[in-house]
């Protein structure tokens, strides 16, 4: 508005910065649709004979959604399966992880290779890192479904990745 009350905001020349497709000024509106996470500055220059004064600007951010309490599913866990078939998936987020034999700790010694055994525990380690524009809550536990029964583990968070470390058996 101006000094004197007067909507002035279609005499003036609207942009973002940086210049993103997620975010845009339609009907002298400002939409955040799908930007990515980060800092953005609007600015309001006016148009020359159309209004005076000088650009004003503005600063806003976008900021990570984060995800609490994830579940990775396991597939191909079981008597028999390849070791390397065996996958974990979540939403939002990527997830790697390693197979060892036994329970206790993970070791370049007890690298699960082959085929899963019959009636034999096994280690699993998950690193979870949250896709763009996400980022994992602390003190986040998740839940491991597709093994012998469900587990829960709490994450140990390392900048924005997380680590869980559970244990199952596989069948007879």
């Amino acid at each position: 508005l101006s000094t004197k009350g007067k909507d002035i905001s279609g005499n003036v020349t609207w942009s973002v910065s940086p210049s993103t497709t997620g975010i845009t000024i339609i009907d002298n509106k400002l939409t955040v649709s799908s930007a990515d996470a980060g800092e953005y500055t609007v600015t309001a220059t006016p148009n020359e004979g159309e209004c005076q004064g000088n650009a004003a600007t503005a600063t806003f951010k976008v900021t990570p959604a984060t995800i609490t309490n994830p579940t990775v599913t396991i597939t191909g866990f079981g008597k028999g399966q390849p070791v390397t078939d065996a996958k974990a998936t979540a939403a939002n987020m990527t997830v790697a992880c390693g197979w060892y034999t036994g329970e206790g700790t993970p070791g370049e010694d007890n690298v699960a290779t082959g085929k899963f055994a019959a009636n034999s525990p096994y280690t699993l380690t998950l690193i979870l890192t949250p896709n763009k524009n996400y980022k994992l809550a602390d003190n986040t536990t998740v839940t491991v479904e597709g093994l012998d029964s469900q587990k829960m583990a709490s994450l140990t968070i390392h900048e924005n990745s997380g680590v869980a470390i559970v244990t199952a058996t596989t069948g007879a």
